[in-house]
């Protein structure tokens, strides 16, 4: 026993200083991975084997595990803060103790010292920030997970003087990413194992779209690509490059003075927030359908709303951060249009056509997630009559049937991960102000469109699809109409939206049975 004793304290004495020796040298890769994999833990833990009696007791459980996955994201920064911005998008799911705190990962997240920024300036530019700009603000005006902005101002060739907004790469990313998305694969791989669902079919693309979203020249060019996309649209401003500042861990844009779309009641006070979400939606629906661009990550921090310096009267949505983008197949793209067709037509023939090709089983809880909300073939889409039960039965569906759905995930465009995030964070920010738009109708419009049915004259098929999208317009306008009435005559009365029931019961849903969760059987 003493001399096992004395190997493993041998074998202590080597390996902690040889951890925190690498740990340290490294930006903490080892050490954040340890507080990410604990915190996760220690989360899991405290629900399994807490039994809150109120909502009281439970809404306190959210709260402390809220705060514990917050402090872990912002202490460790860089991708964990990515990763804490998408889950503040799932405000439609998560209680709302997560979403409140999770909105401060959106624009607050926390600076890296300013020697070390001017340092990767001085690398890639060749010269230091005050010789290759006029002016630099050494003081960061934002702060996202993986970079940060300052302002400045540049001499064009004419002489002029450009305000910019120069956005730098964190210093530790480059280092720390590789860990992160390895802690990112093993949770994936945990919780299928655990939990019996389809999560790491996910992980390469994942990982391959981060890895390029670390890398500002390709960022650059999603740029351009986006201002060609939207070149069409003077309600949608994508801020110009400055190639010559242009490297992999510095960009440089015009600077844009707007207001963010995080910020509600400004908004509410000084724009037409209804007309900013179907730009928004109009214009990720032509992207989408008709270029096969997906800009992946716009939360209400990326987006913003200034008036429109060229059209008196008007206001432009300006969109930020093409860093996380992707450019879909053409067959992809296509065949997607062709989805939103089939599920407005209630074509289950074409629906399932095109999905078992994707090796999906299930049509129909395929359809549900493209909608967010429950479909089915023997309810018309545009029907808004959603019961608690099907709410249920829906959420209920899910994990017994994800698998079934994703039958053949080596078939999964992997295209729809990244248009599912995108199409999220538009439904939650949608959500936010109250959604004054009809984002399902505009999608499905704009599949349509891409698919330029109207040439050849009045299909069954098309008269079905205009048919419903009247419909559905009909409902969203009456429901928004009856709402507003009551909310200006009962001023204690609370415009609700079907978005604002489903968020609703699915909240009751995680209230009642989150505490329960079990540790499924694996199969």
């Amino acid at each position: 026993m003493g001399r096992w004793m004395r190997r493993f304290g041998g074998l202590a004495a080597v390996s902690v200083p040889a951890f925190f020796g690498f740990d340290w040298f490294n930006d903490q890769v080892l050490s954040r991975g340890v507080v990410a994999l604990y915190t996760a833990g220690r989360v899991s833990a405290d629900y399994k084997f807490s039994d809150p009696k109120t909502l009281e007791e439970l809404s306190e459980l959210h709260a402390r595990s809220a705060d514990r996955l917050v402090s872990m994201l912002l202490r460790n920064e860089g991708l964990f803060i990515k990763f804490g911005q998408a889950l503040s998008s799932l405000n439609h799911v998560l209680p709302p103790e997560y979403t409140k705190r999770l909105q401060v990962l959106l624009d607050q997240a926390p600076t890296s010292p300013t020697d070390q920024i001017m340092r990767i300036i001085a690398e890639d530019l060749g010269r230091s920030a005050h010789e290759a700009f006029v002016e630099f603000d050494e003081t960061p005006v934002a702060a996202a997970s993986i970079a940060q902005v300052h302002r400045a101002k540049i001499r064009l060739a004419d002489g002029t003087v450009q305000d910019v907004a120069v956005k730098v790469l964190k210093p530790r990313i480059p280092n720390q990413v590789w860990w992160d998305l390895t802690v990112h694969d093993i949770i994936c791989y945990g919780l299928e194992y655990a939990f019996g669902i389809k999560l790491t079919w996910s992980v390469h693309t994942i990982r391959e779209n981060l890895y390029r979203e670390v890398n500002f020249a390709v960022e650059a060019d999603y740029t351009d690509l986006g201002r060609e996309v939207w070149a069409g649209r003077p309600d949608l401003y994508i801020p110009r490059l400055y190639r010559d500042y242009c490297t992999r861990r510095v960009l440089v844009t015009e600077w844009i003075d707007a207001v963010k779309m995080i910020e509600v009641e400004r908004i509410k006070r000084e724009f037409d927030p209804k007309a900013a979400m179907q730009t928004l939606m109009e214009a990720y629906g032509e992207g989408l359908f008709s270029k096969g661009f997906v800009h992946a990550d716009p939360h209400p921090a990326n987006v913003m709303i200034r008036k429109d310096p060229a059209r008196p009267g008007k206001q432009q949505v300006v969109l930020l951060d093409f860093g996380l983008c992707m450019k879909t197949s053409e067959e992809f793209r296509h065949n997607y249009a062709r989805v939103w067709r089939a599920i407005f037509t209630q074509d289950m023939a074409e629906l399932e056509e095109v999905v078992k090709g994707w090796g999906i089983g299930d049509a129909e809880l395929f359809a549900s997630f493209q909608l967010q909300k429950p479909f089915s073939r023997s309810r018309p889409v545009h029907s808004t009559a959603i019961t608690k039960a099907e709410i249920r039965q829906f959420q209920n569906s899910i994990k017994a049937n994800i698998n079934r759905m994703l039958e053949d995930d080596e078939r999964i465009p992997r295209e729809i991960i990244f248009v599912g995030r995108g199409a999220q964070m538009l439904r939650s920010m949608n959500k936010s102000y109250g959604a004054p738009v009809n984002r399902a109708n505009i999608f499905a419009a704009k599949a349509v469109a891409s698919l330029d049915e109207g040439k050849g004259g009045w299909s069954t098929a098309m008269l079905r699809y205009e048919a419903t999208l009247l419909l559905l317009a009909l409902a969203h306008w009456w429901t928004q109409t009856v709402n507003g009435v009551l909310a200006y005559w009962f001023t204690s009365y609370r415009v609700s939206t079907l978005e604002d029931v489903m968020e609703e019961r699915e909240k009751s849903f995680v209230l009642q049975h989150s505490h329960r969760m079990e540790i499924g059987e694996r199969d």
